[in-house]
């Protein structure tokens, strides 16, 4: 009788963990299948950027990242807007995937002219190229509940800070400023004012996507002979200003906004 009950209390404890794991499942394929449905992902045909959707019925260019809209882009450098940048050649552009990088790690003091022969490292690049990062929500959110389109003035602030593939001390940071092609950025941003203009029923905000550089090589420890491979990306600056791009991103206002 106690292993019918022992067997009887197996099967229920199964059957609530499957019923569990089924609902589970089933409420996250409804969430997406939610998700799909209100943006109408169906009617979107795909672009060279993976992350960017053609929506045939809005005639409009969506962002899957940002999961809603994307127009009005502008090229910034020196702190202002120089020219408006056609959606199509804003999609072809270079975009880099700086996910999972480190920040320098400066633990150790340097004096601001090592001679190069004292260095502890030795950084040997072997390319460095322009690109850009997908950047971050800059201003804020303007609503535009209607009854027309508006165009509204919005503040925006950016900024972006050197990274790297692996960790790096101050006397490496060192030898990677030396073997650079290019004038190395540890750090840049930009403040700035550029007006929008929202359709009704939507709402806007700016995102800044920084122009960086992307340099790659080795370091080798000069005492040890130990190399390691490394990645980074550094801001580019015109002026002093973080060098970037202006994306407004537009988004249906929900129901009762």
């Amino acid at each position: 009788m106690s292993i019918m009950k022992e067997k009887t209390l197996k099967f229920g404890v199964m059957a609530v963990l499957m019923l569990g794991v089924f609902f589970i499942a089933f409420s996250q394929f409804t969430k997406k299948a939610e998700a799909s449905e209100s943006v109408g992902l169906a009617n979107m045909l795909p672009t060279v950027n993976e992350n960017i959707l053609y929506d045939k019925n809005e005639e409009k260019y969506f962002d899957l990242r940002e999961n809603g809209y994307i127009d009005e882009i502008y090229e910034v450098r020196g702190g202002e807007v120089v020219r408006s940048i056609p959606i199509q050649e804003y999609i072809n552009h270079p975009e880099a995937e700086v996910q999972s990088l480190e920040e320098p790690h400066l633990d150790l003091e340097v004096p601001l002219f090592t001679p190069y022969a004292e260095l502890v490292y030795k950084y040997t690049e072997t390319s460095n190229d322009a690109v850009r990062i997908f950047g971050e929500r800059a201003s804020i959110i303007q609503d535009n509940p209607g009854p027309g389109a508006d165009t509204f003035s919005l503040a925006y602030s950016s900024s972006y800070s050197h990274q790297f593939s692996i960790s790096v001390n101050a006397d490496m940071l060192k030898a990677i400023k030396v073997g650079v092609g290019y004038s190395y950025t540890e750090t840049s941003s930009i403040t700035s004012t550029h007006s929008m203009t929202i359709n009704a029923g939507y709402s806007g905000y700016w995102r800044f996507d920084p122009n960086v550089r992307r340099t790659m090589g080795s370091v080798k420890n000069n005492k040890t002979g130990d190399t390691q491979t490394l990645r980074a990306y550094y801001p580019m600056q015109v002026a002093g200003k973080l060098d970037g791009t202006l994306v407004a991103v537009k988004t249906p206002l929900k129901q009762g906004n």
